[in-house]
């Protein structure tokens, strides 16, 4: 089973209802726009699986200002909070795979950093859960004796 969120949900993907993500930090006016993350690809091998996605580069501030992608410094995408990747400004639709998510429930999130010190408001949740592919089955014959 593979659920995607994405903004504007919500949405439903092989019969799982998938809700929008509310509630985001706010920053300085200055700072860059959130992009919207999205994922593209996911290939399971094994127990590990290759996650790519991609998202535009923010061309406003939160002022309304024009943004020039010579004015980002980086892009920075985490797995469950965690940063694993600092991405290039290289142009306007960023690139990414992620080639050490495991079974289980990752998501990813970006967060624009300029040039001059800014950061933006995270990304939406682009969130994947895999199942694990064949678990064992359950144990049908535990038993316990007390022994004083």
């Amino acid at each position: 089973m593979i659920i995607i969120k994405a903004p504007g949900g919500p949405f439903t993907f092989h019969g799982h209802h998938i809700p929008p993500h509310h509630g985001r930090c706010h920053h300085d006016r200055y700072s860059p726009r959130a992009v919207v993350l999205g994922l593209t690809r996911i290939l399971i091998k094994g127990k590990h699986m290759n996650v790519t996605g991609t998202f535009t580069a923010p061309t406003k501030r939160k002022s309304g200002a024009d943004l020039a992608l010579t004015d980002i410094d980086h892009f920075s995408l985490t797995r469950n909070g965690v940063e694993i990747q600092k991405l290039a400004p290289s142009g306007p639709t960023i690139s990414f795979t992620d080639n050490e998510a495991i079974t289980g429930t990752d998501v990813y999130n970006v967060f624009t950093l300029t040039k001059d010190g800014f950061i933006s408001d995270t990304s939406n949740d682009a969130t994947v859960i895999v199942a694990q592919a064949d678990p064992a089955a359950a144990v049908s014959d535990l038993t316990a004796t007390f022994n004083p």
